[in-house]
């Protein structure tokens, strides 16, 4: 909700996107715990940095959780902009 609020306060023009973005987000979370579920469980809870985490799950896993959240957001052909709010959603 707080990514749709946003985007309409902001006059971005697809609130919508914005607000599906903010449910996907961390989606690549559940594919790699779904892939690696041992290995992502004790991932989980490891560290309360972000980019230090972002740095285990590439180590231990080969891949972050925002680039398994891309990856499977292109294979459902949604719109890149979606693609591209999880990609880079730790960015700054």
């Amino acid at each position: 909700m707080l990514a749709k609020l946003i985007a309409q306060k902001t006059s971005f023009p697809f609130p919508d996107e914005a607000y599906l973005s903010g449910l996907l987000i961390d989606i690549g979370q559940l594919v790699l715990w779904s892939n690696f579920p041992k290995q992502y469980a004790s991932l989980l809870g490891s560290t309360e940095n972000e980019a230090e985490f972002s740095l285990l799950e590439s180590k231990q896993l080969g891949i972050t959780h925002y680039e398994a959240g891309s990856w499977l957001i292109n294979s459902w052909n949604l719109s890149s902009f979606l693609s591209d709010a999880v990609l880079y959603h730790h960015s700054r």
